[in-house]
């Protein structure tokens, strides 16, 4: 639901204080807890519960941390550990860490593209999903899955509301800050997106039905690879073979960790950096031509700082392009930094599901 934003004036510290310990981390938990199947709910509740209770002490990204290897444990493997840096991709950076963290998952509903084939070939080759491809009768579409976690933290996972349905999702793990630099990630995400365009019509994926999408941080890479070309292109592809980019509160602004990495490249938190719109902004970027966009955001009186505002400016601009196809924006009612994902990612199992029909 779209709103007029217009709030009563209040404090910068309450209200910082208000998203950034009840915001931030309760959405933290509820993101976790939403975003596996339905069987394992219960568990992933349980699992939350017990580590809230040091939430505090230990810090929001320490407990995060903690949940996804509990939940983890309660969750099926995934359906493939894929390198998605060919021998022939260059890597910016540190080898060693991108071989070791720059992995992707195919999942593949079963029962629902026309198969009653697994997901995936358990060592994720493309030779061996050669004769899956061809039992599906048509290519279906395909999400390309960032998660969060402020550039530093997190793993890649998939979306309980994506589980299922009639598209194919690539969750993705980038490099990290500080072990790397904030601008690798954004390498990470659009090596991932071209392998994705390259290789997924052998899993019965479409490549030109392909939209990238993700959370907070994995919000802003959805952004950027969609909007900068360099980063693309520097591995062959364009970014307007991306079909649409659906950042569900994604930073517009020069992301806050990028900004922190300037000022002391040590720091591994940077959220009370000030506002900056430069390159390493989508907001730069929006008198060029990009794919349709998807904006999500939670309520401005509840989201992290100015998010929700940033991303209406950056709609507002992107509108300003000549014959733009698709300009959408969604701020949804009562939800956070965290809880907005629950919403967000209904939208985009709806709007991806439809692109099949």
């Amino acid at each position: 639901m779209k709103r007029n934003f217009t709030s009563k004036r209040i404090g910068v510290w309450s209200r910082f204080g208000k998203i950034a310990l009840g915001g931030c981390f309760f959405g933290i938990l509820g993101l976790f807890s939403s975003i596996f199947a339905q069987e394992t709910v219960k568990k992933t509740s349980e699992i939350s519960q017990e580590v809230s209770r040091e939430a505090f002490q230990k810090g929001t990204q320490e407990v995060s941390r903690e949940i996804t290897q509990k939940i983890q444990k309660v969750t099926e493997k995934p359906t493939a550990d894929i390198l998605y840096y060919t021998e022939t991709m260059p890597i910016v950076g540190d080898e060693v860490y991108a071989r070791e963290r720059c992995r992707l998952d195919v999942y593949r509903p079963k029962n629902r593209l026309g198969t009653e084939t697994d997901n995936e070939p358990e060592n994720g080759t493309e030779n061996e999903t050669e004769n899956q491809a061809e039992s599906v009768s048509q290519k279906v579409p395909v999400v390309v899955w960032f998660h969060g976690g402020g550039l530093s933290g997190g793993n890649r996972h998939i979306p309980g509301q994506f589980l299922n349905q009639k598209f194919l999702v690539v969750p993705v793990n980038y490099r990290l800050f500080p072990r790397a630099r904030c601008q690798e990630a954004i390498f990470d995400a659009a090596a991932a997106v071209a392998w994705v365009l390259e290789n997924i019509s052998a899993y019965g994926g479409n490549p030109e039905k392909v939209c990238v999408a993700g959370h907070s941080a994995g919000g802003y890479l959805a952004a950027m690879v969609a909007l900068d070309a360099r980063y693309l292109a520097k591995f062959g592809k364009s970014n307007m073979d991306i079909y649409a980019s659906l950042p569900v509160s994604g930073q517009m602004t020069t992301h806050f960790q990028v900004v922190g990495e300037r000022r002391d490249a040590t720091r591994t938190s940077g959220a009370n950096n000030p506002l900056q719109i430069d390159e390493m902004a989508p907001l730069f970027y929006t008198t060029k031509p990009c794919p349709n966009m998807h904006l999500l955001v939670g309520d401005p009186k509840l989201e992290w700082q100015g998010r929700v505002e940033e991303n209406y400016l950056f709609a507002a601009m992107l509108r300003t392009i000549k014959g733009h196809k698709e300009v959408e924006i969604r701020s949804y009612d009562s939800t956070n930094h965290g809880t907005v994902a629950v919403p967000a990612c209904e939208y985009i199992r709806d709007y991806v599901n439809q692109l099949g029909e």
